[in-house]
């Protein structure tokens, strides 16, 4: 048998904020938040659209997800 040589690995760089040239301040994401605009506003994508004569249900209401 051989000898497995250790070997140490080094610590992970502390993590660091990204930055760009251009930007001023933090970037935050406030644009992937969760809709929250005018009420009933989002209402119609819970109705069914219409394929020929028959009714198909959004697939987040199939699922029971709305």
């Amino acid at each position: 048998m051989t000898a497995r040589k250790l070997t140490t690995r080094a610590a992970p760089a502390p993590s660091a904020t990204v930055t760009n040239a251009n930007s001023k301040g933090t970037y935050a994401g406030r644009e992937l938040a969760p809709y929250d605009g005018r009420p009933g506003a989002m209402d119609a994508f819970r109705l069914p659209s219409r394929i020929g004569s028959q009714l198909i249900a959004p697939r987040a209401v199939r699922e029971g997800l709305l």
